[in-house]
């Protein structure tokens, strides 16, 4: 039988409207137009082996099922060399977990309630997924800022502030290269 990424995406919309977003991926991840959905725990979508011009449009229907945090892993590979604001449009418009956890605003930390204060592990968790096992976090204690890992981060006492070294952070380059990511064979 012979489809194409939307036609798929729109069947699976169909079958179950409640429970299934349509993502439209951005021309600068897939390099044309390309359709995918999800069901918020794993990403879809319909893709041709098949690169002859013929093919193009209408192929024969083969989709491909990832872990949600693949996908994102994916997007935000290609997303390492863009402006913030363009970041921020993306991520916003794809509905991506990590944007949920991450903020560009500082925590600081109590020592009677260190607990309330520090990140969750199962965000770390997600993140690590994201960023193929590493997860960076600004820190600033006695006015000396410096950047640790979670565990390093859960070995500091007294008072300080952290935040995530996230896709929004200008140091989010220095600390993720193009292996820190997925890559497009993960995903296609």
């Amino acid at each position: 039988m012979y489809s194409n990424c939307l036609f798929e995406a729109i069947k699976a919309k169909i079958k179950d409207p409640k429970n299934v977003m349509l993502i439209k991926l951005p021309k600068i991840a897939t390099n044309r137009g390309h359709w995918g959905w999800t069901d918020g725990e794993y990403f879809y979508h319909s893709y041709n082996t098949n690169r002859k011009w013929y093919n193009k449009w209408w192929h024969p229907s083969k989709t491909k099922k990832v872990e949600f945090a693949v996908f994102e892993s994916f997007i935000l590979k290609y997303l390492r060399y863009q402006n913030i604001k363009t970041k921020r449009k993306i991520i916003k418009n794809l509905h991506l977990r990590s944007n949920e956890f991450v903020s560009n605003k500082w925590t600081l930390v109590w020592v009677d309630e260190r607990e309330k204060f520090l990140p969750k592990k199962e965000i770390v968790d997600y993140l690590k997924k994201i960023q193929k096992g590493s997860v960076y976090f600004k820190v600033i204690e006695n006015k000396i800022p410096k950047i640790v890992s979670y565990e390093e981060l859960l070995q500091i006492k007294g008072f300080f502030k952290w935040k995530i070294v996230s896709a929004f952070d200008e140091d989010w380059e220095a600390f993720y290269d193009d292996n820190s990511f997925c890559s497009s064979s993960e995903i296609q």
